[in-house]
């Protein structure tokens, strides 16, 4: 574009100086020869220095020692499309900032990005979460096609709406699902021509059909390998256990990536022949494989599990020491120097030289945070923050209004009214995070997510209580929201009737569950909420104290 637009310049210039002048026709067209033929010249010296500048760029990339093929691994996403942020645990992750870090991996670096588990929905879905969680599932297919995503294998759960709900997913928005036919990935990465054979471990498989499902995984193996694959990545949405079977008996795969329900695990996990990957959920964190020499047919070189099984014995062991009076004791600070060495000699290694030197098949593999402080994609954060604009429309629409009470059924009194016996309690309350619930939502523009307003108000979906767009007066986790509805207790002056004084666990993990509290502690977190004046005596010595019995199942 710029040698035209220079060109075009010259050219009216020259045109302008000569128009008025009187040259033989000869030379005002030899003139007008030289300035066509300009370009051209212009353009085979431009050409030249782009092919001298792209060598130089080659040799600069041999020199990093770039790996033959980069694979990134999202497992389990379950709908994730944003950090919740309902603790510290669970500010990782978002598909606008998981997005900016594709797409900068992708210009450096020959990039294979792999969804496997569940993505689209975890578990069983209340009816009043259907509308939301099925517009969500078509953002979540629009990204993933945005970003180019190589192969997707979904979970059974991503079945819930139906078959017919899955495939309008695609009809709608063509995705690379991959279900029971290998696929054959090329890389020609700076000549150097390698093939990544890819195979999807459906979540059917079970002991009864394990044998006849092993038998046609062989056969699958056959035909990558007899098409170039040297390498070669299973991708399992099965359990753990029959995972790990499967891998005894397949030993030509080199690589195995948990999709059902897997742990975060910082080290990848070698089996007999072959490693496991267990990135996580929710794409809080992304697994990164980067492969050397893939296209040799050799066993895998791990350079790094010697150390990285030294380090690990050693934290063990410092936890053990910490934890364990009697342990036998090591010098703390002998050992934190150990580690301290060992970390230093995991930086130090250099895996790609290693495996160019010695010609030999390796990898290198590192679980990536997905954290607040990563860029965000702007044209993803877009999209994701348009979908939370539409939930109340989407939401209202369906989400009626408040269950009626049935005749003499016990309804919700609110603070207000507990607050007259129990000023105490109140004012503990006032203290804690339960207090602050509903201004979260509010501070992020979430109070038309059914997914996050229905712990942040009490008495949600019950009768008398809360329903979308129903809160008036119950936002935030106040005292029913353990207690129960307490209408008619307050009716008759307090006493024990028609309120629930003991708490149970099971209320409490209704909502800090393992997918918005995963580290919730019960007996740790009851310590946060009994306090003097609810629980424990007040320190002023009043007498309207709660005082909270114990579990009936310990009396």
């Amino acid at each position: 574009m710029l040698i035209k637009k220079t060109t075009k310049k010259n050219w009216d210039q020259t045109m302008k100086r000569y128009r008025h002048q009187s040259y033989s026709f000869l030379h005002c067209l030899l003139m007008q020869i030289i300035l066509i033929l300009s370009p051209f010249t212009i353009y085979a010296q431009d050409q030249r220095e782009n092919q001298n500048q792209q060598i130089d760029q080659l040799q600069k990339i041999k020199d990093l020692n770039i790996p033959a093929l980069r694979v990134m691994l999202i497992s389990s996403m379950i709908g994730y499309i944003e950090p919740c942020g309902c603790t510290i645990d669970l500010k990782l992750g978002g598909l606008d900032r998981i997005a900016y870090f594709i797409q900068k991996s992708r210009e450096y670096v020959p990039t294979l990005v792999f969804v496997v588990g569940n993505y689209l929905f975890e578990d069983h879905i209340p009816e009043s979460r259907i509308a939301q969680d099925e517009n969500k599932a078509k953002l979540i297919h629009d990204i993933f096609h945005q970003l180019k995503i190589n192969a997707i294998i979904p979970g059974k759960n991503d079945y819930l709406r139906g078959e017919a709900f899955f495939q309008s997913l695609y009809t709608q928005t063509p995705l690379p699902l991959m279900v029971d036919t290998p696929k054959l990935f090329k890389s020609d990465y700076l000549n150097q021509l390698s093939y990544l054979g890819v195979i999807a471990i459906p979540a059917d498989i079970d002991e009864k059909n394990l044998q006849e499902k092993i038998a046609k995984l062989k056969n699958d193996i056959v035909t990558l390998k007899q098409n170039g694959a040297q390498t070669i990545i299973a991708l399992s949405v099965t359990q753990r256990a029959i995972t790990k079977q499967l891998a005894q008996e397949l030993k030509e795969i080199n690589f195995w990536v948990l999709g059902d329900h897997p742990l975060e695990e910082k080290n990848i996990i070698q089996l007999d022949q072959s490693y496991m990957i267990e990135a996580g959920d929710r794409g809080r964190h992304i697994a990164i494989l980067d492969l050397y020499h893939p296209e040799l047919d050799q066993a895998v070189s791990d350079f790094k599990s010697e150390f990285t099984s030294q380090k690990t014995a050693l934290e063990l062991q410092i936890k053990r020491q910490n934890a364990f009076a009697g342990f036998k004791k090591t010098n703390p600070i002998e050992l934190q120097n150990q580690l301290n060495q060992i970390d230093q000699q995991l930086k130090n290694l250099d895996i790609a030289s290693l495996a160019k030197e010695k010609n030999l098949k390796s990898f290198d593999y590192y679980l990536y945070p997905i954290s607040k402080d990563e860029p965000q994609q702007k044209d993803i954060l877009s999209k994701i923050e348009h979908f939370q604009k539409s939930l109340k429309e989407i939401n209202l629409a369906q989400a009626g209004k408040v269950i009626p009470l049935e005749k003499n059924q016990n309804g919700y009194a609110g603070t207000a009214e507990c607050a007259l016996c129990h000023p105490s309690a109140q004012a503990a309350w006032e203290k804690s995070r339960h207090a602050k619930a509903w201004d979260t939502l509010v501070k992020d523009d979430k109070t038309f997510d059914v997914e996050c307003v229905s712990c942040h108000v009490t008495g949600w979906q019950k009768p008398g209580g809360t329903a979308l767009g129903h809160t008036e007066g119950k936002e935030d986790v106040q005292c029913e929201a353990c207690h129960g509805p307490s209408a008619k207790h307050a009716e008759i002056g307090g006493g024990e009737s028609y309120t629930k004084k003991f708490v149970p666990k099971e209320v409490c993990t209704t909502c800090h569950n393992q997918l918005h509290s995963p580290k919730f502690n019960y007996e740790e977190y009851l310590k946060k909420i009994i306090v003097p004046g609810h629980g424990l005596p007040q320190l002023n010595g009043g007498s309207d104290t709660i005082n909270m019995p114990q579990d009936p199942s310990k009396e």
